[in-house]
């Protein structure tokens, strides 16, 4: 339905190597292969329309890129507070 082709890479040998990726996890209602459930296509389908069709390598990659850029950003946070004073423990664990 969403074609055999990474979007990233272009990869398109197996498609058992692609995977549905949602860009905006915020609009995310379900995945559409969590936890064994099966549904529908028509159910699953505007889940589907919400994605993009990634391979498990550029998938694991994205993910991993969203996880360092909230490192970083929380970083950020945490050194302007030092600056402040204002310097949390809830942050420590990150530090």
């Amino acid at each position: 339905y969403k074609g055999s082709v990474c979007a990233r890479c272009g990869y398109a040998k197996c498609p058992a190597a692609l995977v549905f990726h949602h860009p905006d996890p915020d609009g995310k209602d379900f995945g559409i292969s969590s936890n064994g459930v099966s549904r529908s296509f028509a159910k699953c389908k505007p889940e589907i329309e919400k994605c993009i069709m990634l391979c498990s390598n550029c998938h694991a990659e994205v993910h991993y890129e969203e996880t360092e850029r909230t490192r970083e950003i929380k970083r950020q946070e945490i050194e302007q507070e030092k600056r402040k004073g204002n310097y949390a423990s809830k942050y420590s664990e990150i530090a």
